[in-house]
């Protein structure tokens, strides 16, 4: 047992959900930036609270049962999702549909 006090808080997420046919509705939220940088063997992803939170909700989204494997989401600074100059994100689950 750890010495440590749970220092967690419950935390509410609405998660985007996968229709088949459609794929996700997803809103990202214009105004609050997320940038990603690699450095070397090091890759930077930063943004305000709001931006973090969609990133998580896209991250979840991913891990739902209903999801298929072979869904991913690609966030690119050209689409505005991420701040110009920022490279470009995959993501993706680590297998695939069988």
């Amino acid at each position: 047992m750890s010495d440590r006090p749970d220092t967690t808080r419950p935390v509410t997420v609405r998660i985007p959900a996968y229709v088949p046919g459609s794929g996700v509705t997803r809103s990202w939220p214009i105004d609050h930036p997320l940038s990603v940088r690699s450095y070397g063997n090091e890759v930077v992803i930063e943004g305000d609270k709001i931006a973090l939170r969609a990133l998580a909700e896209l991250l979840l989204t991913l891990s739902e049962p209903d999801t298929p494997l072979s869904f991913h989401f690609h966030l690119e600074a050209s689409l505005g999702d991420l701040t110009l100059g920022s490279a470009d994100l995959v993501l993706d689950h680590d297998e695939w549909d069988e």
